[in-house]
């Protein structure tokens, strides 16, 4: 794997050799971050155009990036298929560390490198606004936006084509968009990002309101658009925009908003457009651009890093073989001892020649052993995004190697995975994410959305009640318990469905609770979310267990390892 200073090497290079010039013409990147903007060390979205040779292209398209401390380099690949002089727009999510030399874009078949540029200098960003629309919205002027919020304009080509890579965007503004410049994985991604936790904010563009009722943006608002377009302010007619249920409206310094909840994230539609010229300088709109921004903090990732296993446990095959190599080796000892002691020949040449094959066994079987012994030590929760059908799936992940060489971790595709800290892997995003490595306590934090396969209701009688459970996974969910506002209750293993009765006399307080595998650190942790999370609390009813879905099973060198993950579903009123 490259180094850091072998990436600054090349950097210079490269910028200084005639053949940049020929790799510009089959290399160009044409966005990076947003607007140019990116915040160090978060997912940030990169598009490169591809210009195939005349014999056509299979190879791989790689980003190189190092940390200007020159920490190990982060690579993320992508494989690129095109036909023969075919020109192709590639996107590739990257981390990047530093905004003078963010890294080297390279562009190979098989061992062959065709071509590489170097990816452009960016403007460091603690936080970003990126708007889409045709014309300023005055909030690039307003005087104290904080440290290092910047302002980015965008075309609708430029958006992610997945939710993580909006980790840097602390909000989403939406006044015109052209939805044929879009393509359905980045409508996706906008909706996703929103539920975990994004916040979006949406406008007419003059008395044009026709973006409203768009595929991207139609199920994610709290209003309906009666028509295409809105008459004039002042004109006395009724607003084209009707208030679903559970939108709520806000007099915001004198702009209408509405808005409402989707999933952790928040959607708030003005009803007034801040291009306005006739708004330019409303000292109102200043005041409504500061209480939207106050209110719009950068969704963060849980840190369940501290619940992390201190060891991993040792397979049972593992466990078997060592024990039946032990009784073996006690038998054998016990007669070869015997033939030994009678001194005759064959009997000493028998010994010999078992000692031989019992070394040649404790060998292979060690090797085994250590290859067995040899995974993924995880914590992994599943969290339903209230009111979306979805939930957001958070891993946190340590690899205990015992043996030296270089080893690969596959991740389902929804799971994007990234070394934390920032360590020398190459991250492969081809249907899943693939990681590279070498080194011996590597450690990975992912996330990703997924169909919320188990669901529930709770009819409340007395101090108990009935949970009625439906479970699409096709595993078992044990052991779990039923959460309510800091008690739980223990209930049996839950199949395909149950109907469990709570029994309001075996209330237990969750801190009583005694010891329970897998890993009852993140259980412990996820009863604490559920009791301070703003967005959770208010629902006080939750079914909680864990559940072992080879969906979300993760590959240890073409082993599957199907790690017990913890699922936390609400349990609503029928």
């Amino acid at each position: 794997m490259m180094t850091a200073a072998a990436l600054a090497a090349a950097l210079l290079f490269w910028c200084a050799s005639p053949a940049s010039a020929a790799a510009a013409q089959a290399l160009t990147v044409t966005s990076i971050g947003f607007d140019g903007r990116v915040k160090m060390g978060a997912w940030t979205p990169v598009w490169i155009d591809v210009q195939a040779p005349a014999s056509g292209l299979d190879g791989t398209l790689t980003i190189a990036a190092a940390s200007p401390a020159g920490s190990p380099i982060v690579q993320h690949s992508v494989p690129v298929r095109a036909a023969p002089g075919a020109k192709i727009s590639v996107f590739i999510p990257a981390l990047f560390y530093d905004a003078r030399t963010p890294g080297v874009v390279t562009l190979s078949e098989g061992p062959r490198s065709l071509a590489s540029i170097a990816v452009p200098r960016v403007s460091p960003a603690d936080d970003i606004v990126a708007v889409l629309s045709g014309e300023p919205l005055g909030v690039e002027s307003l005087p104290a936006r904080g440290p290092r919020l910047e302002i980015a304009y965008l075309s609708p080509e430029a958006l992610p084509q997945i939710w993580q890579a909006y980790e840097g965007v602390r909000l989403m503004v939406i006044r015109d968009i052209d939805e044929r410049r879009l393509a359905d994985p980045q409508r996706r991604a906008l909706r996703e990002w929103v539920w975990a936790g994004g916040r979006l904010l949406v406008m007419p563009s003059g008395d044009d309101v026709r973006h409203l009722q768009g595929p991207t943006l139609r199920d994610l608002l709290p209003v309906t658009v009666t028509v295409r377009r809105a008459p004039p302010v002042g004109a006395g007619a009724a607003s084209p925009l009707v208030v679903r249920p559970g939108g709520e409206t806000q007099d915001m310094a004198g702009i209408r908003a509405i808005h409402w909840r989707a999933g952790r994230g928040r959607v708030t539609v003005w009803t007034q457009d801040a291009a306005d010229p006739a708004r330019r300088g409303n000292p109102d709109d200043r005041r409504a651009w500061d209480a939207l921004l106050a209110d719009a903090p950068t969704p963060g990732v849980f840190e369940i890093d501290a619940t992390l296993p201190l060891q991993r446990p040792v397979p049972v095959r593992t466990q078997a073989l060592v024990g039946a190599l032990i009784v073996g080796y006690i038998i054998a000892a016990r007669r070869l001892s015997r033939l030994a002691a009678a001194l005759h020949p064959p009997a000493v040449i028998l010994t010999v020649i078992a000692v031989i094959v019992a070394a040649a066994a404790a060998s292979r079987v060690a090797v085994f052993a250590r290859a067995d012994a040899s995974g993924v030590v995880a914590s992994m929760l599943a969290e339903a995004l209230p009111g979306t059908g979805q939930a957001q799936v958070v891993i946190s992940a340590r690899m205990v190697v015992s043996h030296p060489g270089d080893y690969a971790i596959g991740a389902p595709a929804e799971l994007l995975m990234r070394p934390n800290p920032p360590a020398a892997v190459t991250l492969s995003h081809d249907g899943q994410t693939l990681v590279r490595s070498g080194l011996p306590g590597l450690r990975l934090a992912g996330t990703g959305i997924v169909p919320l396969e188990v669901s529930g209701t709770y009819t409340r009688r007395d101090d108990g009640g009935t949970v009625t459970v439906v479970n699409r996974t096709g595993a078992r969910i044990e052991p779990a318990w039923i959460y309510q506002t800091g008690r739980v209750q223990a209930v049996s293993a839950i199949g395909p469905s149950a109907q469990i009765t709570v029994d309001g006399q075996r209330w237990l307080p969750r801190d009583r609770l005694q010891r329970t595998d897998p890993n009852h650190a993140l259980l412990v942790w996820a009863f604490s979310h559920l009791e301070s999370d703003a967005i959770l609390k208010p629902i006080p009813t939750w079914l909680v267990g864990w559940l072992r879905n080879p969906a979300f099973s993760l590959r240890w060198e073409g082993r599957r390892e199907v790690t017990p993950h913890l699922v936390l579903v609400p349990l609503t009123a029928p």
